[in-house]
């Protein structure tokens, strides 16, 4: 009953619900890229190409478009936050296109191979989890080692590459997502980073094969491995209205973010209250919602990326339709806070962080 209480309020409110809160950032009936002028070996199938994450820099939104299917010229790319609204920028290699050969097909383990997930730190840093597997949906191909590759944004260059020796992975590893800890940093490299692994069972907090979300304690998992036959200390915090892929929380008041897959929406759920309400509703913009993102570089507005992955996984995307969006729910909707889109207010500048990676 509760299900379908929820979703007949979706139904009722949801055209008055977006038209008041998402604001169409970029779109795309397929991704565009500036290719190199004096290189022609990039592969570029459109049609095989989906994003599966954005981050949001000062100047820059950054995209991650892993090699599902062949023909991904970049795995990594970005474009200025300055474009006209609703607009459908082209793509630049980030930080070059040195770094994307694998999009022609030269595989150097050292460059970037297929990205999910990327994610800004305190220190304008990027961190870039790649997982190393090629044509992931056709025929699953590791091509090299998982890593990390951690740029300077100020500079653009790399001030940290880990490469995860095969003893700490399964057979089949496919690092997708990753998380930054720096509650008790006091340097830029003093901090811990999680990350999922999709294809078994793992650290993940949002199974998506249930509507409940689980948590675990960040101490347990800075201890290091467990004892034999021990287990994760694990706490279920509740149960959203529906499953759903993406996922954010507000770090204001630790509010839930999600997208219901029983409904083309993104909802809010406060576990202390379970109260669950709906912010916005699109059938047209919201089908496949992937990335849910609290902007902090954005005055902590939330950041949307949705797109018809179910058409690109098919293989029968219209070219005539708007296929992949980044759009923004406006602040006015969770709190009473700036939502001017280029104004820039940094909450970390009071933290004096200093980047001892660069010997500053």
């Amino acid at each position: 009953m509760r299900h379908v209480l929820f979703a007949t309020v979706l139904s009722l409110l949801g055209v008055r619900a977006k038209a008041r809160t998402l604001e169409t950032i970029a779109q795309w009936s397929v991704l565009d890229y500036a290719l190199p002028q004096n290189d022609h070996g990039f592969q570029y199938q459109p049609e095989n190409i989906v994003m599966s994450g954005i981050e949001i820099a000062w100047d820059r939104i950054f995209v991650n478009t892993p090699r599902l299917r062949a023909g991904v010229p970049a795995t990594l790319s970005f474009f200025p936050r300055k474009v006209p609204l609703g607009s459908s920028p082209q793509l630049q290699a980030y930080p070059s296109w040195d770094w994307h050969g694998a999009g022609k097909g030269d595989i150097n383990c050292t460059k970037l191979i297929s990205v999910y997930r990327s994610r800004l730190d305190r220190c304008d840093r990027l961190w870039v989890v790649d997982a190393g597997v090629m044509t992931s949906i056709d025929d699953f191909m590791p091509v090299c080692p998982p890593k990390i590759v951690v740029f300077d944004l100020k500079t653009d260059q790399v001030v940290r590459h880990v490469t995860f020796p095969r003893e700490v992975l399964r057979p089949d590893s496919l690092l997708t997502n990753i998380v930054i800890d720096e509650v008790s940093a006091k340097t830029c490299d003093d901090v811990f980073v999680y990350m999922t692994d999709t294809l078994g069972p793992g650290l993940d907090y949002q199974p998506l094969a249930t509507d409940k979300i689980f948590s675990v304690p960040t101490s347990a998992l800075q201890a290091g491995p467990l004892p034999f036959d021990e287990q994760l200390p694990v706490t279920l915090v509740g149960s959203k209205s529906s499953q759903g892929l993406a996922l954010a929380v507000d770090p204001r008041d630790d509010t839930i973010l999600f997208s219901p897959l029983t409904e083309t929406a993104i909802a809010s759920w406060q576990p202390r209250t379970n109260e669950q309400r709906i912010l916005a509703y699109s059938p047209e913009e919201l089908q496949f919602t992937a990335e849910i993102l609290w902007a902090k570089h954005d005055n902590g507005n939330f950041w949307i990326m949705s797109s018809r992955f179910h058409k690109f996984f098919l293989k029968n995307i219209d070219i005539h339709q708007m296929n992949i969006r980044i759009m923004r729910i406006k602040g006015n909707t969770r709190a009473q806070i700036s939502t001017a889109f280029n104004q820039r207010i940094d909450p970390y500048y009071s933290l004096h962080y200093y980047n001892n990676t660069l010997g500053l």
